[in-house]
């Protein structure tokens, strides 16, 4: 309920509402799901996907998805659960990476510190005994999560859950005449940063999604009456208003269109924080853990930095550039070392010594940043990345926006060196798009890029086609681990395309 009084009713939105509104809300308005709260389901253990969906049948009746967040669940749900998936396997091999080069510092300490092997072991022992507790806590985690891609792909229990709940309760979509003209609105909308959607125009992949989510959600808060809560993890600066760092609610923006079009009320709150209100608004059991996951799921766009995927291995690339040139940095402070040495200059020998030993310790830094890179990186559409910034500290986001920004190493000073295009730039990325999924690491030797996959990838004829006509030859290689690396050789002149009589290339 709203305060009546002029002096908050009129400016609802620049202040938080009590919780007693969101209990109210939960018992008694129509209750609008967000895509994200639905793909949820495929990512929360067994327990708390149970409880969420005891929660949904609870309010079964005031429950409602517009078309485009059904259309959207349709779309993401498969990927949603590889990508949770593949947090089981991901996981646990960048620990494994992380713990030999743990080993790998302690026998350098080991080296240079002359301790005696008995020493040496009792540094490694409890390292070796804390990665084995880890990485067997997390095969119980895989283990008792019951999903998988062949189970959902055959007979999808969430799917059969939710045909049940919104039966009856899912909005129609546009016609093709509406299609057209509400993305034209959506244009002129996001233009003028009217919200909600305006901080995805930049998306080449349904950057509409919010307004169409919103106008269907218009449309039927028209028709019915009923106030509005919309539950969506989605807080973005186009949905809600935030002060200091806290979500306040709702955007006044949108309060004032809803109350315009429809003469309702409009709250907005996360998923988290609608489980917990629906503990004590419908009774039902809600654990801890599960508001918990819920929280956790919240997204926090201020942290992402979404770049098209030629960007995002023009970066990977540039930072081994880096790399490969600390370490002809690290090469030469030793060879000035030994040279000291010989020459028995004792002040200049630990002098680069210690120079040669500082630069190991950024080619160190380097390659684990490159290896966080990839671990927070995640492809919401083709052609386009995200990496989540919230684990890196200050430092580590300065070193990489000097990359993304052009002031590490450029297209040009690369192609300058390597006397080639950069390998990375068009067409070399189409290359990479066309196969379909991203390389979880890259090399380039000035002759032959070579990409490495978790697993074998296929490559179609529209990736040889486009490597011939760039000049490369692919060939696939598998390797240890299911991993495959794919290799082009460059340098041959690509051969006149000539179809057969099947039309295949």
């Amino acid at each position: 309920m709203t305060d009546s009084s002029d002096f908050l009713g009129t400016f609802n939105g620049y202040w938080r509402r009590p919780q007693s509104d969101y209990n109210e809300a939960i018992r008694s308005y129509q209750i609008v799901l967000d895509t994200n709260v639905l793909l949820q389901l495929y990512r929360f253990t067994p327990q708390a996907r149970t409880e969420l969906l005891d929660v949904l049948k609870a309010a079964q009746d005031r429950l409602w998805v517009p078309h485009q967040v059904a259309s959207e669940f349709y779309s993401r749900r498969i990927d949603a659960l590889r990508e949770h998936l593949d947090l089981y396997s991901n996981i646990p091999r960048n620990l494994i990476s992380l713990k030999a080069k743990a080993l790998e510092e302690i026998h350098a300490f080991a080296k240079r510190s002359s301790i005696t092997p008995k020493e040496k072991e009792r540094l490694i022992q409890p390292l070796e005994s804390s990665f084995s507790t880890i990485l067997e806590h997390l095969e119980n985690y895989r283990n008792s999560f019951d999903l998988s891609l062949e189970i959902v792909t055959r007979q999808d229990p969430i799917l059969e859950d939710l045909s049940h709940i919104f039966q009856g309760r899912t909005g129609e979509a546009f016609t093709e005449s509406e299609i057209a003209e509400h993305i034209k609105r959506f244009s002129e909308r996001a233009a003028s940063k009217i919200p909600p959607g305006y901080k995805d125009a930049a998306k080449s992949d349904n950057a509409h999604g919010d307004y169409f989510l919103w106008e269907q959600t218009l449309r039927m808060a028209e028709s019915t009456g009923r106030p509005i809560l919309f539950v969506t993890n989605d807080e973005k600066e186009d949905w809600v208003r935030k002060e200091a760092g806290f979500t306040i609610g709702a955007r006044p923006e949108l309060i004032a269109e809803i109350k315009s079009r429809a003469s309702v009320d409009f709250l907005i709150v996360n998923l988290g924080l609608f489980l917990r209100h629906a503990k004590d608004s419908l009774g039902t059991a809600v654990s801890d853990t599960t508001v918990a996951q819920a929280q956790i799921s919240a997204t926090s766009p201020e942290h992402l930095i979404d770049i098209a995927s030629d960007r995002y291995y023009n970066l990977v690339y540039s930072l081994k550039e880096e790399a490969n040139r600390l370490s002809d940095m690290h090469r030469a402070a030793t060879e000035l070392a030994s040279d000291a040495y010989h020459i028995e200059d004792t002040q200049a020998t630990v002098e680069a010594e210690d120079r040669a030993a500082e630069i190991l310790d950024e080619i160190r830094a380097v390659h684990l940043l490159i290896e966080k890179v990839q671990r927070h990186t995640k492809r919401p559409s083709r052609g386009r990345v995200q990496i989540d910034f919230l684990p890196f500290p200050a430092e580590e986001i300065n070193r990489i926006s000097q990359f993304l920004t052009g002031s590490g190493h450029t297209v040009g000073e690369i192609s300058a060196r390597t006397k080639l295009d950069h390998p990375l730039s068009a067409p070399y990325s189409k290359i990479i798009e066309s196969i379909g999924e991203p390389p979880i690491d890259l090399s380039f030797d000035g002759k032959r890029l070579r990409l490495l996959f978790t697993k074998l990838p296929e490559i179609g004829a529209q990736t040889r086609t486009l490597a011939s006509e760039a000049g490369f030859d692919l060939h696939i290689r598998d390797s240890n681990g299911g991993r495959a690396t794919v290799l082009g050789s460059h340098g041959h002149t690509p051969r006149p395309r000539h179809p057969r009589a099947d039309g295949a290339v």
